[in-house]
């Protein structure tokens, strides 16, 4: 599986690209945690609260 998103802040884009192992859906849901979790970890970087 590969998710590819971008994002974008005061003219600088960023490409955030998860290439994800495993052909079965028994680990889909474990899965799709670990990458919302990472989405979100590179968010935060990216975008720190103000």
């Amino acid at each position: 599986m590969r998710l590819t998103g971008s994002l974008e802040r005061g003219g600088t884009a960023y490409a955030l690209v998860i290439f994800t192992e495993g052909a079965d859906t028994t680990e889909e849901a474990e899965r799709s945690q670990t990458i919302r979790d990472l989405t979100r970890a590179v968010v935060d970087a990216l975008f720190p609260a103000v």
